[in-house]
């Protein structure tokens, strides 16, 4: 099982862009679930827990590098969106590129996991505390992959 700390690693090493496509309603993160529960209980939140990654986008920016990333969201959005939405705009001011398309365009469009001889790394969040199974796992019970980190692909080359 891949954990958020695995991911966090792993990302530290890409060369020219992280591209995110994240196609769930909802993310179970260990990280994020208390400051989730500060947000839909209306207390504020000084989002200490968010800054290193903060720090590591906009690092990462400043070297050149590109982070990107399209959500596909249900419509009428859903609380834990709303939320997304939220802290997204931190991720924005760090460097982050995020995009938001409605789940019925994308299902118009054809939206599916590429294959287009890059290296992905496909992860499907469980729900059940940030864990990943493993590629072969999804593929077998799930099909299609719910994120992508695509290394060294311009914006431009996807789709």
């Amino acid at each position: 099982m891949l954990t958020e700390t695995d991911l966090d690693a792993l990302l530290a090493g890409f060369k020219q862009e992280a591209f995110r496509f994240e196609l769930r309603d909802r993310y179970n993160s260990v990280v994020g679930a208390e400051p989730y529960r500060r947000w839909a209980a209306g207390e504020p939140d000084d989002y200490a827990w968010n800054r290193s990654w903060m720090e590591k986008i906009t690092a990462d920016v400043a070297a050149g590098k590109a982070w990107r990333r399209v959500r596909i969201v249900s419509v009428p959005v859903s609380d834990y969106t709303r939320y997304g939405i939220a802290v997204a705009r931190l991720s924005i001011q760090a460097g982050e590129d995020i995009r938001y398309l409605d789940r019925a365009t994308a299902k118009g469009l054809g939206l599916a996991p590429y294959d287009d001889g890059n290296p992905h790394l496909g992860l499907h969040l469980t729900g059940t505390g940030g864990a990943c199974a493993p590629v072969e796992e999804v593929e077998r019970l799930h099909g299609p992959l719910t994120l992508h980190y695509r290394p060294g692909v311009a914006a431009s080359e996807v789709g």
